[in-house]
């Protein structure tokens, strides 16, 4: 029995749930051969199959995506996002997420991030991350590139800074990030720390002066 937003009860649901959060995605697809009639198991094998680069609509032909069950939003947001309709994919992971403690993994997130990112929902995509940090304990130190843009697109400058100096000694003097780091410094009227984080900038290209343009 599958109770609304809630984790199933039933042992072969909740034993593929397992199998799906550390990323065995075959065992989960292969499942549903136990239970066929069960909407999680269908909606969850359908998200392990595009997990595992499967694409083709006769690749899905045996699974079911009818009937509800907690990872109907999330099966939608997939076939959405692989179908080209990125806002739909959104609208669904947001549907997702939104309901009252739906089951979570780093492979969700990772999705989730992905989606919001790529649709230029920068303040969702900040809203995700931060789930994943309450929610799942994970490193705040993943996203970085992310984070760092979304802050950047937000006008965030003043968090984009802060997060910024507790990441930076594991970037590789990475040119995107230290130059929004650099215009955020700038935009804060903080001038001269921005002409030297500019500095660092691998392979940045000096700008002329004044007097040389008038050469």
């Amino acid at each position: 029995m599958i109770q609304s937003a809630k984790y199933s009860t039933n042992n072969l649901e909740r034993e593929t749930w397992e199998s799906f959060e550390v990323g065995s995605f075959e065992e989960v697809v292969e499942s549903v051969n136990d239970n066929p009639s069960s909407a999680l198991l269908n909606h969850l094998a359908i998200v392990a199959k595009y997990e595992l680069g499967f694409r083709s609509s006769a690749d899905f032909a045996t699974l079911s995506n009818t009937g509800l069950s907690v990872f109907t939003p999330l099966a939608n947001a997939y076939i959405a996002y692989y179908s080209g309709n990125k806002s739909l994919a959104l609208q669904k992971i947001k549907e997702y997420l939104e309901k009252n403690n739906p089951p979570l993994c780093l492979i969700i997130i990772n999705f989730a991030v992905r989606v919001s990112y790529e649709s230029e929902a920068y303040e969702d995509c900040l809203n995700i991350m931060d789930l994943s940090l309450k929610r799942q304990g994970s490193n705040p130190n993943e996203f970085i590139k992310e984070r760092i843009e979304c802050y950047f697109q937000l006008k965030k400058h003043l968090e984009l800074i802060q997060y910024f100096k507790s990441v930076y000694k594991l970037l590789d003097t990475n040119y995107d990030i230290y130059l929004k780091a650099g215009l955020s410094l700038n935009a804060l009227g903080k001038y001269k720390e921005a002409e030297f984080l500019f500095g660092k900038i691998p392979g940045r290209r000096e700008l002329p002066s004044y007097a040389e343009k008038k050469q």
